[in-house]
């Protein structure tokens, strides 16, 4: 048998190449009928989920304090008919008068809108005392005041709003205060008002 196989060598060239041929289409066969790998994408591993449950907050009680001691009322005992009543163990007269009027005790600014029907009415306007330096310096001029007028007509409090000199802007607050007015009213109730008003000062 080996006497027939002729080695490569002495093989006809034309069948060599067609050996060729035939193993390279064949390689080509089995590389186009090989899938080509397709990539996956990258998927990352699955969170697992965790399920939260939300609690109400709690109430937070307090320990109960003491309780306060109450005082018993004391029981009203009726008199027997033979027992005298101390008279001086009733209750006592009290100082109130209901028919007096309310006295404002808190004054607002001299700014401050008090509605009134009624301005305040001078009753006494008593003249300042010219201040005897002022006299002498020869100061004259015209002082304006304002004063807290309360539902008696009288003056509380006073304010200087524009003055001339420190003589003559005293003189005119302490005569101001010496005035007496009807008080202003409002719907015919007196109230307390600020008033403004003028000392003149002048030499002749």
């Amino acid at each position: 048998m080996a006497e027939h196989v002729k080695r490569l060598q002495d093989m006809d060239p034309l069948f060599t190449r067609i050996a060729l041929i035939a193993s390279f289409a064949l390689i080509l066969l089995m590389l186009w009928t090989i899938p080509s790998p397709k990539p996956q994408p990258y998927r990352p591993k699955k969170i697992r989920e965790v399920k939260v449950d939300v609690v109400d907050q709690t109430e937070v009680i307090q320990e109960p304090t003491e309780p306060q001691v109450v005082q018993k009322p004391k029981q009203v005992v009726e008199a027997e008919e033979d027992e005298e009543v101390d008279e001086e163990a009733t209750i006592a007269d009290t100082d109130l008068d209901l028919d007096q009027q309310a006295v404002d005790t808190e004054i607002p600014p001299p700014d401050a809108f008090i509605p009134y029907s009624n301005a305040p009415v001078v009753v006494s306007k008593p003249p300042p005392e010219y201040p005897e330096l002022a006299r002498k310096a020869g100061l004259e001029g015209r002082v304006f005041v304002k004063a807290w007028i309360d539902i008696n007509g009288d003056v509380k409090k006073v304010v200087l709003m524009k003055g001339v000199s420190e003589a003559l802007d005293k003189a005119a607050v302490e005569a101001a205060y010496r005035a007496k007015f009807k008080p202003a009213e409002n719907n015919g109730v007196p109230v307390a008002v600020w008033f403004g008003f003028t000392y003149n000062f002048t030499l002749r």
